[in-house]
C-alpha cells in the first residue's frame, strides 16, 4: 500500500535565480519560459496518506491536509507522526518484537 507525504503546513521554498541571458532573434517569445511555480515543502507534523483511498494512516480528516507528491518513506528528518509511524509499520526493525536491551522474558 503506497502512501504518500500529508501535512497541515507547507513552506515555499525560495526561488533559485537564473542568471538572465540575452534571447537570440531567432528563438520565439513564447518558447522562453515565463516563470517558475513555486516547489513547496511540508512543515510541521507530517502524516502518511493512502494514495489509493485517501485516508491518512492515523486516522484524522484529510480535508485540511496538503499532499504532496513524495513517497512517505522519503521524508527523513521530518517530524512524523507517530500513530502514522506504526499504522504504517515503517521505522520498526524487521521481525518479531524485541524486549528493551538489558530485560529479559521469564
Amino acid at each position: 500500500m503506497p502512501y504518500k507525504q500529508a501535512a497541515e503546513q507547507r513552506q515555499e521554498l525560495p526561488s533559485r535565480s537564473i542568471p538572465r541571458r540575452l534571447r537570440p532573434e531567432f528563438v520565439p517569445s513564447r518558447s522562453m519560459p515565463r516563470g517558475r511555480r513555486p516547489e513547496f515543502v511540508p512543515a510541521g507534523r507530517v502524516h502518511a496518506i493512502d494514495t489509493d483511498t485517501r485516508e491518512v494512516a492515523c486516522g484524522i480528516n484529510a480535508a485540511g491536509l496538503y499532499v504532496f507528491d513524495r513517497d512517505w518513506a522519503s521524508g527523513i528528518g521530518m517530524d512524523w507522526c507517530p500513530a502514522c509511524v506504526e499504522a504504517t509499520g515503517y521505522g520498526r526493525p524487521p521481525g518479531p518484537e524485541r524486549p528493551p536491551p538489558g530485560r529479559t522474558t521469564p
